[in-house]
């Protein structure tokens, strides 16, 4: 029995189902290798970029104590995540009072692995949003603000980020 070899993206875990190998020979009529138990210690989400062997053992089936198994590695290849690149940064604006404001950032790359940051950056400070009050969507890639007054004229700056690293762009809100 051959482990299939596979890939996976670091930070996945990868479950294996027990029927990922191939078989070579004589299977007589009635005897069947229906399963085979696959280890990897580049199975875990924590295992880093790199080739890892998949280990087969324990074979399952019918008939299996009439043949002489033996077992061959396959290889798991674990790749790096791709770094997250915004393909389309916010857009600076101007609203009126008590309008809504929005900034969304469109990201390519391996969505379940993007984290998402809004910040507020005036003059005297840099403070990292939360939602709550009028903000909205701190954590994802809209970012809207409520009910705009001129406390919120300011830069707007949003961190995307992954496994790989991150990227940040900034956009700026006037209140006219």
């Amino acid at each position: 029995m051959t482990a299939n070899s596979t890939s996976k993206v670091y930070g996945t875990t990868l479950t294996f189902a027990g029927t990922e190998f191939t078989h070579t020979g004589t299977v007589f009529p009635g005897d069947s290798l229906t399963s085979v138990t696959l280890n990897s210690l580049g199975a875990v989400s924590s295992a880093l970029e790199g080739d890892y062997a998949i280990i087969p053992n324990s074979a399952v089936g019918t008939g299996i104590a009439n043949y002489n198994v033996t077992y061959v590695n396959g290889t798991l290849t674990v790749h790096a995540v791709a770094p997250a690149v915004i393909s389309l940064s916010p857009v600076s604006r101007t609203n009126n009072a008590t309008t809504t404001a929005t900034f969304s950032v469109s990201v390519s790359g391996p969505a379940s692995f993007t984290n998402y940051q809004w910040l507020k950056i005036t003059p005297a400070t840099t403070n990292v949003l939360s939602d709550g009050g009028n903000i909205s969507g701190s954590t994802s890639n809209v970012l809207t603000i409520a009910n705009v007054l001129a406390a919120d004229q300011a830069v707007y700056a949003v961190t995307v980020s992954n496994l790989s690293g991150a990227v940040d762009h900034q956009r700026h809100l006037d209140r006219d």
